[in-house]
């Protein structure tokens, strides 16, 4: 089993569908499976080019999850998966800039702690943002495959 065959069937059902552009939840032009609109790019507008974006975009916060995490390749798969997923949803700058205690608790491998970090903005007692944004479900989702590893 890999990332991808881990988080592929969860992106679909929680990024939606759609072969037309739309704006995200932060006003970015979108596409396909949560597919952020570069310019440059040509789109087929079909499910084909759907699931090629989806896994060339899985491949890219793969890659990114490597460099912010050293010891990624270590983790359980579980953990993998949740973090690639993370990556695939914030972005790795957001990831990085926005959340360094989080990126701190990982790699020193305090799973509650960075479970923590992402659900709170205070790491204790304040929703943050991220949390609130992408649903509790689909946040609880992430935080409990990082700290059940």
């Amino acid at each position: 089993m890999t990332i991808e065959d881990i988080i592929k069937p969860i992106l679909k059902i929680r990024e939606g569908f759609s072969l037309k552009v739309y704006k995200d939840t932060r006003g970015f032009d979108t596409i396909y499976y949560g597919h952020k609109v570069v310019p440059g790019e040509s789109y087929l507008f079909t499910q084909a080019d759907a699931d090629d974006y989806l896994e060339k975009d899985i491949s890219v916060a793969e890659l990114h999850a490597g460099f912010i995490f050293p010891e990624f390749k270590t983790f359980s798969l579980s953990r993998q998966a949740a973090l690639v997923m993370l990556i695939f949803n914030m972005g790795a700058d957001k990831i990085r800039r926005g959340f360094p205690r989080f990126v701190h608790d990982v790699n020193i491998g305090d799973w509650d702690g960075a479970g923590n970090e992402l659900k709170y903005s205070d790491g204790k007692s304040v929703l943050s943002d991220w949390y609130k944004e992408v649903h509790p479900d689909r946040a609880d989702e992430i935080i409990n495959m990082l700290i059940q590893g």
